[in-house]
Protein backbone atom coordinates (compact mmCIF):
# COMPACT_ATOMS: atom_id res chain seq x y z
CA UNK A 1 0.00 0.00 0.00
CA UNK A 2 1.41 3.38 -0.77
CA UNK A 3 2.34 6.01 1.51
CA UNK A 4 -0.22 8.82 0.09
CA UNK A 5 -2.82 5.87 0.10
CA UNK A 6 -1.83 5.24 3.80
CA UNK A 7 -2.48 9.55 4.63
CA UNK A 8 -5.47 9.25 3.75
CA UNK A 9 -6.98 6.38 5.08
CA UNK A 10 -5.20 8.15 8.46
CA UNK A 11 -7.22 11.39 7.31
CA UNK A 12 -10.18 10.20 6.86
CA UNK A 13 -10.14 8.25 10.03
CA UNK A 14 -9.26 11.69 12.28
CA UNK A 15 -5.70 10.33 13.38
CA UNK A 16 -3.99 13.11 11.79
CA UNK A 17 -5.02 16.24 12.95
CA UNK A 18 -2.90 18.37 10.25
CA UNK A 19 -4.90 17.33 7.46
CA UNK A 20 -7.82 19.04 8.29
CA UNK A 21 -9.13 21.49 11.69
CA UNK A 22 -11.90 19.73 12.93
CA UNK A 23 -13.98 22.74 13.60
CA UNK A 24 -14.05 23.81 10.04
CA UNK A 25 -17.02 21.22 9.76
CA UNK A 26 -17.43 22.44 5.67
CA UNK A 27 -13.77 21.68 5.20
CA UNK A 28 -14.07 18.58 6.55
CA UNK A 29 -17.07 17.40 4.90
CA UNK A 30 -15.37 18.76 1.29
CA UNK A 31 -12.64 16.56 2.18
CA UNK A 32 -14.20 13.15 3.59
CA UNK A 33 -16.61 13.59 0.64
CA UNK A 34 -13.48 14.24 -2.37
CA UNK A 35 -12.19 11.47 -1.23
CA UNK A 36 -15.06 8.66 -0.94
CA UNK A 37 -15.68 10.40 -4.28
CA UNK A 38 -12.16 9.40 -5.38
CA UNK A 39 -12.69 5.82 -4.78
CA UNK A 40 -11.34 5.43 -1.24
CA UNK A 41 -13.47 3.05 0.82
CA UNK A 42 -15.28 4.41 4.28
CA UNK A 43 -14.68 1.43 6.05
CA UNK A 44 -11.11 1.70 4.96
CA UNK A 45 -9.29 1.13 8.43
CA UNK A 46 -6.70 2.87 10.80
CA UNK A 47 -5.38 2.25 14.01
CA UNK A 48 -7.99 -0.30 14.62
CA UNK A 49 -11.11 2.11 13.84
CA UNK A 50 -12.60 2.88 10.75
CA UNK A 51 -14.06 6.74 10.11
CA UNK A 52 -17.21 5.30 11.14
CA UNK A 53 -16.10 4.30 14.41
CA UNK A 54 -14.24 7.23 15.11
CA UNK A 55 -17.23 9.84 14.14
CA UNK A 56 -19.30 7.57 16.65
CA UNK A 57 -16.27 8.54 19.65
CA UNK A 58 -16.15 12.30 18.57
CA UNK A 59 -20.29 12.79 17.99
CA UNK A 60 -19.39 13.47 14.75
CA UNK A 61 -22.96 13.32 12.88
CA UNK A 62 -22.08 15.05 9.93
CA UNK A 63 -19.24 12.90 8.85
CA UNK A 64 -21.33 9.83 10.54
CA UNK A 65 -24.01 10.58 7.67
CA UNK A 66 -21.70 11.26 4.95
CA UNK A 67 -19.73 8.09 5.15
CA UNK A 68 -22.86 6.01 5.37
CA UNK A 69 -24.87 7.78 2.06
CA UNK A 70 -21.20 6.56 0.56
CA UNK A 71 -21.89 2.82 1.86
CA UNK A 72 -20.12 2.74 5.55
CA UNK A 73 -21.18 0.05 7.46
CA UNK A 74 -23.17 0.59 10.70
CA UNK A 75 -22.29 -3.21 11.15
CA UNK A 76 -18.54 -2.71 11.48
CA UNK A 77 -16.75 -3.68 14.76
CA UNK A 78 -13.37 -2.17 16.12
CA UNK A 79 -11.06 -5.01 16.41
CA UNK A 80 -10.07 -4.25 19.96
CA UNK A 81 -13.88 -5.15 21.61
CA UNK A 82 -15.93 -6.23 18.89
CA UNK A 83 -17.83 -2.43 19.53
CA UNK A 84 -20.36 -1.40 16.80
CA UNK A 85 -20.23 2.24 16.03
CA UNK A 86 -24.00 2.19 17.74
CA UNK A 87 -22.45 0.97 20.84
CA UNK A 88 -19.22 3.67 21.09
CA UNK A 89 -22.14 6.58 20.35
CA UNK A 90 -24.25 5.00 22.96
CA UNK A 91 -21.49 4.80 25.57
CA UNK A 92 -20.15 8.37 24.53
CA UNK A 93 -23.50 9.46 25.01
CA UNK A 94 -24.32 10.62 21.48
CA UNK A 95 -28.00 10.20 21.05
CA UNK A 96 -28.27 11.70 17.55
CA UNK A 97 -25.80 9.21 16.35
CA UNK A 98 -27.94 6.45 18.14
CA UNK A 99 -31.08 7.81 15.97
CA UNK A 100 -29.17 8.28 12.69
CA UNK A 101 -27.63 3.96 13.38
CA UNK A 102 -30.80 2.67 13.85
CA UNK A 103 -32.86 4.27 11.26
CA UNK A 104 -29.78 3.13 9.29
CA UNK A 105 -30.78 -0.55 10.38
CA UNK A 106 -28.30 -0.82 12.83
CA UNK A 107 -29.54 -4.15 15.36
CA UNK A 108 -30.41 -2.24 18.68
CA UNK A 109 -29.50 -5.36 20.77
CA UNK A 110 -26.68 -6.28 18.50
CA UNK A 111 -23.75 -7.44 21.14
CA UNK A 112 -19.65 -7.09 21.52
CA UNK A 113 -17.39 -9.72 21.94
CA UNK A 114 -18.45 -9.78 25.84
CA UNK A 115 -21.77 -9.69 24.78
CA UNK A 116 -22.89 -5.98 26.26
CA UNK A 117 -25.24 -4.50 24.09
CA UNK A 118 -25.15 -0.70 23.53
CA UNK A 119 -27.98 -0.44 26.38
CA UNK A 120 -25.06 -1.91 28.65
CA UNK A 121 -22.55 0.63 27.64
CA UNK A 122 -25.32 3.41 28.06
CA UNK A 123 -25.69 2.45 31.71
CA UNK A 124 -21.93 1.75 32.37
CA UNK A 125 -21.64 5.86 31.42
CA UNK A 126 -25.13 6.84 33.14
CA UNK A 127 -26.23 7.92 29.83
CA UNK A 128 -30.10 8.06 30.61
CA UNK A 129 -31.36 9.66 27.84
CA UNK A 130 -29.83 7.04 25.81
CA UNK A 131 -31.61 4.35 27.61
CA UNK A 132 -34.52 5.82 26.95
CA UNK A 133 -34.16 6.21 23.39
CA UNK A 134 -32.90 2.79 23.14
CA UNK A 135 -35.81 0.93 25.52
CA UNK A 136 -38.36 2.85 23.08
CA UNK A 137 -36.86 1.37 19.99
CA UNK A 138 -37.05 -1.90 21.17
CA UNK A 139 -33.53 -2.87 23.23
CA UNK A 140 -34.08 -5.64 25.86
CA UNK A 141 -34.06 -4.36 29.50
CA UNK A 142 -32.37 -8.29 30.66
CA UNK A 143 -30.30 -8.63 28.03
CA UNK A 144 -27.37 -10.35 29.28
CA UNK A 145 -23.46 -10.22 29.09
CA UNK A 146 -20.95 -13.46 28.88
CA UNK A 147 -21.50 -12.76 32.88
CA UNK A 148 -25.09 -12.93 32.79
CA UNK A 149 -25.50 -9.10 34.02
CA UNK A 150 -28.37 -7.21 32.71
CA UNK A 151 -27.78 -3.47 32.02
CA UNK A 152 -29.12 -2.78 35.19
CA UNK A 153 -26.13 -5.12 36.86
CA UNK A 154 -23.70 -3.00 34.82
CA UNK A 155 -25.43 0.16 36.65
CA UNK A 156 -24.92 -1.05 39.80
CA UNK A 157 -21.28 -2.26 39.53
CA UNK A 158 -20.37 1.14 38.38
CA UNK A 159 -22.10 2.80 40.73
CA UNK A 160 -24.29 5.04 38.16
CA UNK A 161 -27.32 5.63 39.94
CA UNK A 162 -29.27 7.69 36.96
CA UNK A 163 -29.06 4.83 35.21
CA UNK A 164 -30.24 2.51 37.45
CA UNK A 165 -33.35 4.82 38.33
CA UNK A 166 -33.55 4.91 34.35
CA UNK A 167 -33.64 1.47 33.89
CA UNK A 168 -35.65 0.44 37.10
CA UNK A 169 -38.80 2.93 35.85
CA UNK A 170 -38.24 1.11 32.24
CA UNK A 171 -39.35 -2.05 34.20
CA UNK A 172 -35.64 -3.64 34.49
CA UNK A 173 -35.69 -6.48 37.12
CA UNK A 174 -33.71 -5.72 40.14
CA UNK A 175 -33.64 -9.45 40.99
CA UNK A 176 -31.98 -10.41 37.75
CA UNK A 177 -28.76 -12.81 38.90
CA UNK A 178 -25.19 -13.14 37.02
CA UNK A 179 -23.19 -15.85 36.89
CA UNK A 180 -22.06 -15.59 40.74
CA UNK A 181 -25.87 -15.45 42.17
CA UNK A 182 -25.55 -11.43 42.18
CA UNK A 183 -27.99 -9.13 42.16
CA UNK A 184 -27.53 -5.11 40.87
CA UNK A 185 -28.17 -4.66 44.63
CA UNK A 186 -25.09 -7.14 45.52
CA UNK A 187 -22.68 -5.31 42.92
CA UNK A 188 -23.16 -1.56 44.65
CA UNK A 189 -22.90 -2.85 48.12
CA UNK A 190 -19.84 -4.97 47.24
CA UNK A 191 -18.35 -1.87 45.32
CA UNK A 192 -19.59 1.11 47.75
CA UNK A 193 -21.59 2.31 45.50
CA UNK A 194 -24.71 3.32 48.66
CA UNK A 195 -26.60 5.83 46.67
CA UNK A 196 -27.52 3.04 44.17
CA UNK A 197 -28.09 0.61 46.93
CA UNK A 198 -30.21 2.86 48.49
CA UNK A 199 -32.36 3.50 45.36
CA UNK A 200 -32.48 -0.36 44.81
CA UNK A 201 -33.73 -0.77 48.24
CA UNK A 202 -36.55 1.32 48.32
CA UNK A 203 -37.25 -0.10 45.05
CA UNK A 204 -37.53 -3.08 46.44
CA UNK A 205 -39.50 -1.99 49.45
CA UNK A 206 -42.05 -0.63 47.56
CA UNK A 207 -42.35 -3.33 44.78
CA UNK A 208 -42.58 -5.31 47.72
CA UNK A 209 -45.34 -3.75 49.41
CA UNK A 210 -47.41 -2.26 46.49
CA UNK A 211 -46.36 -3.99 43.10
CA UNK A 212 -43.47 -3.93 40.55
CA UNK A 213 -44.61 -1.26 38.64
CA UNK A 214 -44.39 1.49 41.09
CA UNK A 215 -42.36 4.57 40.19
CA UNK A 216 -39.99 6.15 42.20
Amino acid sequence: MSHAYLAIAACLAGSIPACFNRKDTHRVDYIVSSLLSIGVHPDLPHNDFNPLLRASITGDIDLAITLLQHGASHSYRDWLEGMPPLHHAASNGHVHLVDVYLHAGAEVDAMDIDQWTALHWAACNNHPHIIKHLASAGARLEAMTVSLRTPLHVAARYGQEVAARTLLRLGASPSAQDEDGQTPRDLAATNGHREVVQVLDAWLSVASAIGPKKHL
